[in-house]
């Protein structure tokens, strides 16, 4: 049928006048394949199944609807009665939906570049339905486009691109396993600020290898190229795989002191502000520099980041790209592959959970390196005797780093007497589980 379409309905017969009425099919079976990449064979040929066997028909005009409604592609009729038989008509029937539909939309022109925000959709899918949603980008007439992203999984997901662009292409995929079901496109929409901050804004991060789980310190170059339009830009917002320190910030090889930036740092991003408008970054020779601390949990962490001028706060920020591919992104070395669960230590060594408000806590501190998805992580405190204590974790995690709190109570919420005690620290992977144990000591 040159696509799977829904069918309910197959009927067959032959010419109606004269002898010929008298040469139905007597007998047969009906065989049909989706064509879906899971029913071919290594010829690539279908793989047929039995629809209907009807080895006596007594029906000079056939309509069998002895089936429930499905998606059919290739449909064989298997004659097995002895009879000689003609057929002048075959015929399928089926009311519902194909099985896959994709809609490309008209180039939208954007009229120079511009930076993407979010990208927003209403649609309604019925149960065995889905809407895949993606878009391409081309930064101006006579580039190549960019492929077609990766499916968008919810509205409001930031467009995917490389950079700024002034063309962009949205297409939909419509899906459905069940021939009544459909998925529907009220709109679609998504953001874009025509003023951007540079023709493009390129990065690097040096060094390119370290090993994974300790802290290394990285200095992060981004380079722009601006014209006389562009607004040039003061903040830059990094995605770090862990807490970032920053420790310097230059321009074109000049220091920064510290009260000309603010900083913000969290667990997966770190933010500098430059305060002074004459250290905006408004020309291509202005290189700036920001030198700062971090360790590396997944090997190939990419660096990925914006920048924005603040004084114009409409407008979206700018994605720094990669010149090279790799630019923004840090490998782990050869000798820290297969290093999952880095080392632990206990901080302070000795504590005195007496509540007055001093040293009353421990930490258990530790990095988790170069786990794709989620492993079971457990973190408990024994005694000499080898008697649990206190469970301070047992959860899902990924690559991460730990500061695991205990205030020396166990898990009945007992103050434990002093004395030195042993936590271990295990993480269950695919080939194995992974263990650190150290000691803690309790003092009153």
């Amino acid at each position: 049928l040159g696509i799977p379409f829904p069918v309910d309905e197959i009927g067959f017969y032959p010419l109606s006048f004269g002898s010929h009425i008298e040469r139905y099919v007597r007998g047969y079976e009906l065989y049909v394949s989706d064509g879906s990449p899971d029913n071919v064979d290594e010829r690539n040929e279908p793989i047929f199944s039995l629809l209907d066997a009807v080895p006596t028909n007594v029906d000079v005009v056939v309509r069998n609807r002895r089936f429930p409604p499905q998606h059919i592609r290739y449909l064989k009729l298997k004659v097995t009665s002895p009879e000689a038989f003609e057929l002048d008509q075959l015929e399928v029937r089926g009311e519902g939906f194909v099985r896959r539909a994709v809609f490309t939309s008209q180039v939208f022109d954007a009229g120079d570049i511009a930076n993407f925000g979010r990208i927003l959709w209403a649609a309604e899918e019925d149960p065995g339905s889905r809407l895949s949603l993606q878009s391409r980008i081309r930064r101006v007439d006579g580039d190549d486009w960019t492929p077609w992203s990766p499916p968008y999984e919810i509205p409001g997901q930031e467009v995917f691109t490389t950079g700024p662009g002034q063309f962009v292409q949205l297409r939909a995929t419509l899906e459905t396993s069940v021939t009544e079901a459909s998925a529907r496109v009220d709109s679609i929409s998504f953001e874009f600020s025509r003023r951007v901050m540079a023709r493009r804004v390129l990065g690097q991060i040096q060094p390119a290898e370290t090993d994974l789980g300790a802290e290394r310190r990285f200095t992060y170059v981004v380079n722009a190229d601006l014209d006389a339009a562009d607004l040039g830009f003061d903040k830059v917002d990094l995605q770090t795989p862990a807490w970032a320190s920053l420790q310097e910030v230059r321009i074109s090889d000049r220091v920064l002191p510290t009260s000309a930036y603010a900083v913000e740092s969290t667990k997966n991003a770190l933010s500098v502000h430059l305060l002074e408008s004459e250290d905006r970054i408004r020309s291509s020779d202005d290189v700036l520099e920001l030198v700062f601390d971090c360790s590396v949990l997944i090997y190939g962490t990419v660096f990925g980041g914006h920048v924005s001028a603040s004084w114009e706060a409409d407008l979206l920020p700018q994605l720094i790209e990669e010149e090279n591919a790799g630019d923004l992104a840090v490998q782990g070395s050869e000798r820290s592959l297969g290093l999952v669960l880095g080392e632990t230590a206990a901080v302070p060594g000795v504590f005195t959970p007496n509540h007055d408000g001093i040293n009353d806590r421990t930490a258990i501190v530790f990095r988790v390196s170069q786990v794709i998805g989620h492993a079971p992580l457990k973190v408990q405190v024994y005694d000499l005797a080898g008697r649990l204590k206190a469970t301070l974790a047992d959860m899902p995690t990924e690559s991460d780093s730990f500061r695991l709190e205990w205030d020396g109570r166990d898990d009945s919420g007992e103050t434990v007497p002093p004395g030195l005690y042993v936590y271990r620290v295990e993480l269950a992977g695919d080939v194995g589980a992974f263990y650190r144990t150290g000691a803690v000591g309790v003092a009153y």
